[in-house]
């Protein structure tokens, strides 16, 4: 940090330390050497936030007329959050057509923090069977 004409100015950055439990009304408190000050209480909380942790698998159906219709267990590869998961949702569900497609999977958690990841789901046409020669 850099002090300009007396006056505080800069960014301080920070690492919170791994097992820090999750929560709410932590606080951080700035002290300088040179000179020496020691920073008023601000009043705002920090939030330490869970891990959410999105991960897919690609997914492969055969083409039906009526349509495919997926689910997230169809995508979900064991994501996971270390406050529970909260909602797993799909960006689309519904194929009418053969062809290649992205779907992106949403994992929020108990906190309402979010991650996302994409998986290709592949709808393939029915396999033709020949007639049996007579």
């Amino acid at each position: 940090m850099e002090l300009s004409g007396g006056a505080p100015s800069g960014t301080i950055t920070a690492t919170i330390p791994l097992g820090t439990p999750n929560g709410t009304g932590y606080r951080v408190r700035v002290v300088s050497s040179t000179p020496q000050i020691v920073g008023n209480n601000n009043g705002s909380n920090l939030n330490i936030n869970s891990n959410v942790n999105a991960v897919c698998k690609n997914f492969t159906a055969t083409y039906q007329p009526s349509g495919i219709n997926i689910t997230t267990n169809d995508i979900n590869n064991g994501s996971t959050a270390t406050c529970g998961i909260a909602n797993l949702s799909l960006s689309q569900t519904n194929f009418t057509a053969v062809g290649t497609y992205t779907v992106t999977l949403t994992v929020e958690d108990n906190n309402g923090n979010i991650a996302t990841c994409n998986a290709t789901v592949t709808i393939t046409k029915a396999n033709q069977t020949s007639p049996s020669p007579p």
